[in-house]
Order: structure tokens, then sequence, then C-alpha cells
């Protein structure tokens, strides 16, 4: 799941029908119709630009698996909000505010709808696992509801509906390269001013990279520092 969280963004800008054409097909029909879908294609060109053939194609199914998953969380968070907004019972609110502040509406909504409607009086009062108000939904498809043979609705919940849900804020990942690779380039700066200094003075490599580190971490600090003040 990690690896699709960096492209979640990159491919719900991408339609999943789109790589349906390439279901089917071997590897060498594949490549062709990716070059064919990226000459026409902006967003996917820039995703693909600079790879090899091998890269190409495991880069497509990345993109293919994380345009459908986008897609089925758009489709999922809408129909929660719908049932929600038509008087289902909403589960575990004191829960969701205990455990899930942060958490963002779709992951709330999603939690609304999956836990049981008394969810609260059993996770923090005395109400028996089988005097739970499980939620009977027709056709609920991929929208998750805890039922009675689920031990922890709280934990099932919560997985399902963060793995549907739950994914990198806008430009987290730029912020991160970009944290990273000063900080990496604070640590070299600081080995190449001050490495044979300490070597001289008989201080080991684990303590410099140690204090290498220290002072990358500082570097992190003073740029996000100049971000909210500026």
């Amino acid at each position: 799941m990690n690896a699709l969280r960096g492209l979640t963004r990159v491919g719900g800008n991408l339609d999943p029908k789109m790589f349906k054409q390439l279901d089917g097909l071997g590897d060498a029909a594949k490549l062709r119709k990716i070059n064919d879908l990226a000459a026409g294609n902006p967003t996917l060109f820039k995703q693909l630009d600079g790879l090899d053939d091998a890269a190409k194609l495991r880069k497509a199914d990345e993109l293919a698996e994380a345009a459908s998953k986008t897609q089925k969380s758009s489709f999922l968070a809408k129909n929660a909000s719908t049932l929600l907004a038509g008087g289902l019972v909403a589960g575990g609110l004191l829960y969701l505010d205990q455990q899930y502040a942060s958490a963002n509406e779709e992951v709330k909504d999603c939690m609304k709808v999956c836990l049981p409607n008394n969810w609260d009086d059993h996770a923090y009062g005395d109400l028996e696992k089988s005097e739970l108000i499980y939620k009977e939904l027709e056709n609920s498809g991929d929208q998750p509801v805890c039922n009675a043979q689920i031990d922890d609705c709280g934990k099932y919940c919560g997985d399902k509906c963060e793995e549907i849900h739950d994914y990198d804020a806008p430009g987290s990942n730029l912020f991160t390269g970009a944290a990273e690779d000063a900080a990496e380039g604070a640590s070299d700066l600081f080995t190449a001013l001050f490495g044979n200094l300490f070597s001289d003075l008989g201080i080991d490599s684990t303590t410099m990279y140690a204090s290498s580190s220290s002072l990358s971490l500082c570097c992190c600090i003073m740029i996000i520092l100049l971000v909210v003040v500026s």
C-alpha cells in the first residue's frame, strides 16, 4: 500500500478506463499501447518519461491501480455521504472524536457507516458485544460494514476505511523530498568541511556522522520555519 500512496494523487488525474486498454496484452503489445497512450496524455507522458521499457510496464501497472483506487474512493465517499444524509444512524461518533479526530472526512464518514449504531456504548460503556446493533445495507459493495463475526469493529472499520480513503496530503511528497535533499546536502557539506578535522582530533566516523545527522535535522527545522513564516 505504501508504494501506492505517493502515486495516488497522480493516479487520480488519470482515467482508469484508459488502462483497461492494456488488459490481456503481452508485454510487447502492452508497451506499444502505453507509448501511444502517453503520446496523447501529458500526465501519463510525464510519469513515464525517461524510463526504460521494463520500468514503463511496472509504472503503468502502478498508475492503473492508483487510478482505480482513487475512483473507488470517490464513489464510496459519495455513497457514504448519501447514506448518512438519508437518515442512516452514524455509529461511533464519540469513538471517532477520541480515536480519529485528525482523520479526513472521507475516513470518518466511511467509519460512521461501518461501525454498529451503538458502538460507543460498547467501546466506552458496559454494553456487551452480543448487544451491538449492526447495520444491514443492501448492495453495500466495497463499503465496509462490521458484523457479528468480526471481533473488533473499531479496528476493522478503521483499517478498511483508511485503506480506501487515507492518502498523502497534496504536496507532502514534494516537501518531504525537498527536506530530505536538503538534509543530505547539509550532511555532505558538514563532512566535507569538518571530516578531516574530526579525523585529526581522533574522533571516529560514528561520532562524526551523528554530528552530521544532528546538523541535518537543524537544517530541516530551519526549512520548515522558513516555509511557515513565508
